[in-house]
């Protein structure tokens, strides 16, 4: 139930660009001052009366040709934004604000008129000079930040363990250790991993006929799976989470499988026949991709190489794929209602009785918990679970098994061996585009990244504890504007309304981090301090703290949920920002606030600008079309009328529509306007409180200057900032999938978008009616 801020993480290069500032050109005479100086003072002397008759002549005889040319076009830039002098008392010289002029001037393209395309005006420049690294399918503003924060979190897990510090600390560093020694596990090889596939059941492909399909049945599979450290989820999502309509309980919730990256490859439904086409072609490469990368792996594991091995790897390829063929889309999952669904494990029994229910939960929940015949299940999608019952009866067993072991190889694939690795890698480049893997150190630092003690590092060393007084009144601010906004509301009516500030006012903000990460006795409460971790053996450990996290969370099943529970909000080195429908509450994580999203010393409008709109974001997803159903408490709850649903829902379709005719030209695909309905609302709104927010803080405390070399006011840079956190450069192929399953619309659009709905943007750049950004027709929903 967590709804993220997209923010794809691959590295960056800025791009630097001199700024023409006029202190440069003072330091160039002072450097002649070592010349006669009465010559010299006759010689400047007669210089600045030339200059004062002759430069302001040339200016303005430059000027009626400029206006000239101006008028004949159409597009004079200088009628709407005045030049601003770079030494004018109203411009900031700091170095930030130089920096941030040289960031904005490098994104920018100013040859491309703001009310035609403001996306490409904003970020132009940084599309046409930034190059992809072969290890990465996309750069955007984030990328800068999330290498950053990889390297100071490097620098801290590789310094020398000291004989006092916290063995949580310690902990981390061996883990982190264990997974940078590539030399003890090329030197163990892949034996002990495939005594792990024996203790499993063994792969079929690899035990030939030494296989005895009377020794397997999936759910005790299952079972060896979870008890080993891997994932229980493989043929059913099993999870725990707070009940939707009882938020302070636990429940267990079943749910389809996920596969990620291939759930557009193998299915797709359109009425499109062109698309169709380009689509079955597109799948038809993909199976081929994937059934060779099958094989190659398991011949690298000890499979023969023959047809039959093939064979049988592609009918766990058919059975993958009949798994998603029997699951809902991200489209018909988008109403959280028909996800609710909660049935008795004596229920469970009797629509399926070939599954046993009993056995299965209280296996995965030994030995703490015991679940009996009365236990509530919610079950996310119950056709999902009767045709699952129906195709794991008509599947063969051997085929089970060989899905279930691919499923195993695929989550241990980091802690294998080179030669798994490269094959793996050649699979993504055949598949993404990306030529390159990323440096191992940088995969151990996002494994790594899952102990508590490493976030309480990044904190403790790195973090500016200023940012998070100043993002909390920020917040307030924001906030403010989300309420009024509720409050001045002419589509709702009162009773619809009051529910609307009430769940406003009771959203819970976690800014930064919890204070208690940065207490040593908490971290001992976790269990990084229970574990034993050593250095050459990463699969061991890496199984281990994954174990150990699952039954620490299956044990806590009787316990009530707390929202406001520290533990719950512990990842905060991270680029990223969430809100939670459950706990109705945004996050806004350490990490994310610093480099051009957040920096203390520059002016306001480009903080409003940048962290603003992702505070204004999540703040509006408290109301967009899934965030909606659930209350103040985040219980799944209707507190709409019928006349304001309607409303409502009138004024999502036109967004909807909006979002469906833009098409992506690079790869000729339409944005799904229902799949990202929810983000698009938010992107609308976040714009819409950062800039009413920012606008209130400079009525009350007076207009900022501008930045140097830049001829934007205040305003006008807030919407440039604005558009410059969404620049990003990214391969086709990886366009192509985000097309397909990202909620997000891209970079282009979520600017486009959300800028031609706003009558605060047409008006800060003087956009004629009816120009591309400012349309007569607009979408609005807060």
């Amino acid at each position: 139930m967590t709804q993220q801020l997209s923010i794809p993480i691959p590295g960056n290069t800025l791009h630097e660009c001199k700024v023409n500032i006029k202190s440069n050109k003072t330091s160039i005479f002072k450097s002649c001052l070592s010349c006669s100086r009465n010559m010299t003072l006759m010689m400047l002397l007669l210089l600045t009366i030339i200059i004062l008759i002759i430069v302001p002549w040339i200016y303005c005889e430059m000027q009626q040709d400029e206006n000239k040319m101006d008028e004949s076009d159409g597009k004079n830039h200088e009628e709407s934004f005045p030049l601003i002098d770079d030494e004018s008392e109203n411009v900031c010289t700091t170095f930030i604000c130089k920096q941030s002029a040289r960031q904005i001037l490098n994104n920018m393209d100013e040859s491309v008129e703001p009310c035609d395309d403001f996306y490409n005006f904003a970020c132009g420049n940084f599309l046409n000079t930034t190059t992809i690294p072969d290890d990465s399918g996309s750069v955007d503003i984030f990328t800068a930040i999330n290498h950053e924060l990889e390297k100071q979190l490097k620098n801290s897990l590789e310094e020398l363990i000291l004989p006092d510090e916290p063995k949580s600390f310690k902990n981390a560093k061996i883990f982190y250790k264990s997974c940078m020694n590539t030399t003890m596990i090329e030197q163990r090889g892949l034996e002990p991993f495939n005594k792990i596939l024996k203790n499993l059941g063994g792969w079929p492909v690899i035990e030939d006929e030494n296989w005895n399909e009377n020794d397997f049945t999936w759910t005790e599979s299952v079972y060896k799976c979870h008890e080993i450290g891997f994932s229980d989820s493989y043929f059913l999502n099993f999870g725990i989470t707070p009940d939707a309509k009882n938020t302070s309980k636990l429940v267990i919730e079943l749910d389809q499988v996920s596969f990620e990256l291939e759930e557009f490859f193998i299915t797709n439904e359109n009425d499109d026949i062109d698309l169709l086409k380009k689509i079955n072609n597109s799948h038809n490469a993909f199976r081929k991709l994937y059934n060779d990368y099958m094989f190659d792996i398991a011949v690298l594991l000890g499979a023969p190489k023959n047809n039959k091995t093939m064979n049988q790897l592609k009918e766990t390829y058919k059975f993958k794929r009949a798994l998603i063929n029997i699951s809902l889309s991200k489209e018909e999952r988008h109403d959280a209602n028909k996800l609710y669904n909660p049935m008795t494990v004596a229920d469970l029994s009797i629509k399926h009785p070939s599954i046993p229910w009993k056995k299965y939960f209280n296996t995965i929940f030994a030995p703490n918990v015991t679940i009996d015949d009365d236990e509530i299940v919610i079950v996310a999608v119950p056709s999902y679970i009767s045709k699952f019952e129906k195709l794991i009866n008509k599947t063969s067993k051997r085929t089970q098994a060989n899905y279930v072991m691919w499923r195993v190889i695929q989550d241990s694939i980091d802690f294998l061996t080179e030669n798994i690795l490269d094959r793996q890698s050649k699979f993504i480049k055949d598949l993404s585009g990306i030529s390159k893997r990323e440096p191992r150190w940088k995969m151990c630092i996002e494994k790594t990244s899952m102990f508590p003690s490493v976030q309480a590092m990044y904190i403790k060393k790195y973090f500016n504890k200023n940012a998070k007084r100043n993002i909390g009144e920020m917040v307030g601010d924001i906030r403010n504007q989300l309420n009024k906004t509720l409050h001045e509301n002419d589509w709702m009516d009162d009773d619809t309304k009051k529910n609307a500030v009430d769940k406003a006012d009771a959203m819970l903000s976690c800014i930064a981090y919890p204070d208690e990460l940065l207490n040593d006795e908490k971290l001992k409460e976790t269990h990084e301090e229970s574990l034993e971790f050593y250095d050459d053996k990463f699969m061991e450990n890496i199984l281990a703290i994954n174990l150990i996290m699952k039954k620490e969370t299956y044990a806590n099943f009787r316990n009530p949920f707390n929202r406001s529970d520290w533990m719950n909000h512990i990842k905060v080195a991270v680029v990223n920002a969430f809100y939670n429908r459950i706990e109705n509450s945004i996050e806004l994580p350490a990490g994310i606030l610093q480099g051009f999203i957040y920096n203390d010393h520059r002016p306001k409008y480009m903080n409003y600008g940048a962290i603003g709109t992702i505070i204004g974001h999540e703040f509006t997803h408290g109301f967009d079309d899934q965030g909606r159903q659930f209350d103040k408490d985040g219980h799944l709850k209707n507190w709409w009328t019928p006349i304001t649903d309607e409303k409502y829902r009138r004024k999502a379709e036109c967004m909807i529509d909006q979002y469906s005719n833009y098409t992506v030209g690079e790869i000729d695909m339409k944005i799904k306007g229902l799949n990202t309905l929810d983000e698009n609302i938010a992107d609308n709104g976040g714009f819409k409180l950062a800039y009413l927010a920012y606008k209130d803080w400079s009525e009350r405390n007076g207009e900022e200057l501008t930045l140097p070399g830049l001829k934007f006011n205040p305003r006008q840079l807030f919407w440039i900032t604005a558009a410059n956190i969404w620049c990003r450069k990214i391969r086709n192929e990886i366009a192509e999938d985000d097309i397909e399953n990202d909620i997000h619309s891209p970079g282009k659009f979520r600017v486009i978008g959300s800028f031609s709905n706003s009558e605060s943007f047409a008006n800060d750049f003087y956009c004629k009616d009816d120009s591309k950004m400012n349309p007569k027709n607009k979408c609005t929903l807060w």
